[in-house]
């Protein structure tokens, strides 16, 4: 599933380099992503 999402989203950065979006991607996936907490919308 990730590399479906990173081959979409690095065909659509033109003069970003592949290693450091997949990088990014993997930071946010592995650091940002799981330190979140959920957000209650409509409550």
């Amino acid at each position: 599933m990730l590399a479906s999402f990173v081959a979409a989203r690095t065909a659509t950065l033109p003069g970003l380099d592949t290693a450091l979006a997949l990088r990014s991607m993997r930071l946010f996936a592995d650091e940002v992503a799981p330190a979140m907490t959920p957000v209650a919308h409509g409550a």
